[in-house]
């Protein structure tokens, strides 16, 4: 188990919201409000996640109809992934690259094979 950070956050909340996440530690689910609170945020990141793939989905559904995927197709969608001033929402060529790698293998690559 990976060793957890001592950084502290402060928050206001009302008074009902406080009454509440007491009863949730209550319960005997929590140990504490701060696993809630981490629950509660890893949940969150989760939702996002998922969020994000429906609207890749749904990009993806709108584009138009489907190529075979041939070889020709692979090699240009290589090209395109691995030219050095690629941006997308990955934010670099490095992370596309990255990106790309996790869904072809399951292993991690290689710095080499980034660069």
């Amino acid at each position: 188990m990976t060793p957890m950070s001592s950084n502290t956050m402060s928050y206001a909340l009302p008074e009902s919201l406080r009454e509440y996440i007491d009863e949730r530690v209550r319960s005997g689910q929590y140990g504490n409000t701060s696993e809630y609170l981490r629950h509660l945020i890893r949940r969150d990141k989760d939702d996002q996640a998922k969020q994000h793939s429906r609207e890749l989905i749904t990009e993806g559904l709108a584009s138009g109809p489907a190529r075979p995927l041939s070889p020709r197709v692979i090699t240009d969608l290589r090209e395109k992934a691995f030219r050095p001033t690629s941006r997308s929402r990955f934010g670099s060529a490095r992370e596309l690259r990255l990106t790309w790698w996790k869904t072809q293998s399951n292993s991690e690559p290689l710095a080499s094979e980034l660069s």
